[in-house]
């Protein structure tokens, strides 16, 4: 018996030890974080100015590609801190009215650059039936689609990437909503079906145009044109498909991927990959927006995320 409690004793003693080495760890992670966003912000504040002055093309492309790493950086560090605030309950969602295709825009700018120095194809199709303004946190929107786009860019060597923005008018997300599903033996057919007719003709009054408008690495001064605001108020679900052509992961893996801490391990290079921390706030952020994120994926044809958020058109 005594033996016993000497074990249960040392068990105690190693279980409080261990916790308060993580609860160190994680502060020491936190300030970090905290500290290195300042000089960034400095970086790329700086980095903006520069791309005022007069400069060869060969330079501004070369400055460009910095500051977009830079921002890549900043959106990584408050992934980081967001985790921090998540723990004690500060975490918030702060919806205002946003211009969706802006920010799209926004972040192919960024991600784009990424894309196309690692040589990987890449592409984003933007459904015309969203609305032009929906309610949404920005700040969050853009923070989500930098983290799931910036994992597949991670785990993607060649191949390519394609980004699938759509609506469904519905009040609230529910599991049709992520039908069908990628790299499933029963919707695979169906889930490249629907890639491949997404570009099908309808009528619209007495003119036909394509259901979505599509961006590439070639398009460098895009500009969206023809969109209409709804004629009455619109809630519905928005839907975003990011689909790689990466390694792919154990479905050991794709249980666990959003879990926190939880590092994927790329077979290839032999090691652990990234803080395990991006895609776990990712999906705090996504539910505590009343949405849901799914994740698929085989082994040596690459994975997807899906994620949809509820929301509403919101006139200007």
């Amino acid at each position: 018996m005594n033996k016993n409690k000497d074990k249960i004793r040392k068990l105690r003693i190693s279980k409080k030890n261990s916790e308060e080495a993580l609860s160190t760890h994680r502060k020491l992670l936190f300030a970090f974080s905290h500290e290195i966003r300042n000089p960034l912000n400095s970086i790329i504040g700086n980095l903006d100015l520069v791309l005022f002055k007069d400069m060869s093309d060969e330079l501004r492309e070369m400055v460009e590609n910095i500051r977009l790493c830079s921002e890549m950086l900043v959106q990584y560090i408050n992934s980081t801190l967001d985790v921090g605030k998540n723990e004690i309950g500060a975490l918030d969602i702060k919806p205002t009215p946003i211009s969706i295709h802006e920010a799209i825009l926004f972040i192919w700018k960024i991600t784009s650059q990424l894309m196309k120095s690692k040589g990987i194809q890449a592409s984003v199709k933007v459904s015309k039936k969203i609305p032009p303004v929906l309610s949404l946190d920005v700040h969050r929107f853009i923070q989500i689609l930098m983290n799931l786009i910036g994992n597949s860019i991670k785990f993607t060597e060649s191949g390519s990437i394609n980004i699938k923005v759509m609506w469904i008018e519905k009040p609230q997300v529910d599991p049709e909503c992520f039908d069908p599903q990628p790299f499933d033996e029963i919707n695979e057919g169906v889930f490249e079906k629907n890639e491949h007719v997404s570009f099908l003709n309808e009528t619209i009054g007495n003119y036909t145009e394509k259901k979505y408008y599509s961006i590439d690495l070639r398009d460098k001064d895009f500009h969206i044109q023809h969109l209409q605001n709804p004629t009455h108020l619109t809630k519905g679900i928005l839907k975003i498909i990011i689909k790689d052509t990466g390694c792919g992961m154990k479905q050991s893996d794709v249980e666990n991927l959003f879990k926190q801490f939880h590092q994927f391990t790329d077979d290839h290079l032999k090691r652990k990959v990234g803080t395990g921390l991006g895609l776990y706030i990712t999906k705090e952020i996504i539910e505590k927006m009343n949405g849901k994120v799914e994740a698929y994926s085989k082994e040596g044809k690459g994975s997807a995320f899906v994620f949809c958020i509820p929301t509403v058109y919101t006139p200007l």
